[in-house]
């Protein structure tokens, strides 16, 4: 297995701020058009198919008078990433395939775009080990921090096993 591979696009990516003013026709239109659009690049990098998978993603900029805030890109990047899966490259974008998907912040050059660089990671056939664990109640005087407003935190999380695959 070689990588990592880098793809790039010489559109523009649209924020998460724009997103959010389209129509939902727009929207879908421009999500269905990157995703294809991606899907094409993959094909033409010849990226195999990839177990799991780590993503980064940088803007590209020709200048730096509307420079986006990290990760602002994330509705584009999320519709590159579903082209990924269309051309095979990956079985799902689920966290099991989809390790990390990192955003740098955005470099200034001579075009816009987005660079995607996918790296493999190590092919494992058991995905992370997780257990429930007891979150413990809060202690008095903890119990009065104005961040806690008195109430201790109920319920459970899961949490990776000491020891085992993908574990601390």
């Amino acid at each position: 297995m070689n990588g990592p591979w880098v793809i790039e696009d010489d559109q523009r990516p649209w924020t998460a701020n724009a997103e959010r003013q389209w129509h939902h026709h727009t929207r879908a239109r421009r999500v269905r058009e990157t995703r294809e659009r991606w899907f094409w690049l993959a094909k033409e990098a010849k990226i195999p198919p990839l177990t799991r998978v780590r993503v980064d993603a940088t803007p590209l900029l020709t200048n730096r008078s509307s420079m986006p805030d990290v990760a602002a890109c994330y509705p584009y990047v999320k519709a590159a990433v579903d082209g990924l899966v269309d051309a095979g490259v990956l079985p799902d974008d689920d966290p099991i395939h989809l390790t990390t998907l990192a955003f740098h912040t955005p470099e200034v050059g001579d075009e816009s775009g987005m660079r995607l660089v996918v790296h493999a990671e190590p092919d494992t056939d058991n995905p992370p080990v997780l257990r429930l664990v007891e979150i413990p109640e809060l202690s008095d005087d903890r119990a009065n921090h104005p961040v806690h407003s008195g109430r201790p935190p109920r319920g459970r999380i899961d949490t990776p096993i000491k020891g085992e695959p993908d574990g601390v």
